[in-house]
């Protein structure tokens, strides 16, 4: 009778260890989900800074007149097209001429910024509303745009645009 009550206690007793044991493997892979799933939403957050200051530093090198810096933010293969006029302008040299004939801006920002993200995160897709101001026949002239359409690729471990659909003039 002494050895069945000894096997009883340790039947119980392997049955709370290996309890305890599943809680806290349990415990670890969580933890380490957890772990993982912060650097991804880090990572993601890291990348939609970078693309929200390209976005933004274009709006600043119109204002500045650069339009040489302006075009070194797009891929060789790129294109610019205006949903206003139906027109599109392929490669650098187009839109360096699309983006000269731009009115002179006073103000110009791009807001309401929303990225996602291929699988793979070689690309990106962003859509932006944009604010500006400028000056034509003595007048000042304020625009607003709705749904601009920006797409970028992932080159040589920066962010390039390689694609712009924009409804301002």
């Amino acid at each position: 009778m002494g050895k069945q009550k000894n096997w009883k206690k340790i039947l119980i007793y392997s049955a709370l260890i290996a309890s305890i044991a599943g809680a806290l493997i349990t415990g670890i892979i969580n933890l380490i989900r957890d772990e993982i799933a912060s650097r991804e939403s880090e990572r993601l957050m890291s990348e939609e800074r970078k693309i929200r200051e390209v976005i933004e530093r274009e709006a600043i090198l119109v204002l500045d007149g650069r339009i040489d810096e302006v075009v070194m933010l797009f891929d060789e293969t790129a294109f610019v097209r205006d949903a206003l006029s139906q027109t599109t302008w392929y490669g650098k040299d187009a839109i360096a001429e699309r983006y000269r004939n731009l009115p002179n801006f006073s103000f110009l920002k791009h807001v309401a910024i929303e990225i996602t993200f291929s699988a793979d995160m070689t690309y990106a897709r962003a859509f932006s509303d944009t604010a500006g101001s400028f000056e034509a026949n003595s007048a000042m002239v304020d625009v607003t745009t709705q749904g601009e359409k920006w797409t970028f690729k992932k080159i040589d471990n920066e962010w390039k645009i390689v694609g712009f659909t924009c409804n301002i003039p």
